[in-house]
């Protein structure tokens, strides 16, 4: 089973943020993959406690606040 399906899983195919589900979920590394390349993190790569499902309105809000 690959990581994505894993989070997906444990959070019940459902976003943690707006409780959506029967929508495109996205799995959202919480600590980024240039954050975990550059500090030597690469453990966390796979590791489903650095995951999270979300919905794809969610995940585009998440990454818009990351930028401000």
């Amino acid at each position: 089973m690959s990581w994505r399906s894993n989070v997906f899983e444990r959070d019940k195919y459902t976003c943690q943020l707006c409780s959506k589900t029967r929508t495109y979920l996205h799995a959202h590394h919480k600590v980024s993959v240039k954050i975990m390349l550059t500090k030597e993190l690469k453990e966390l790569y796979y590791d489903i406690n650095n995951g999270i499902t979300l919905c794809k309105e969610c995940h585009e809000a998440i990454h818009r606040r990351s930028k401000k």
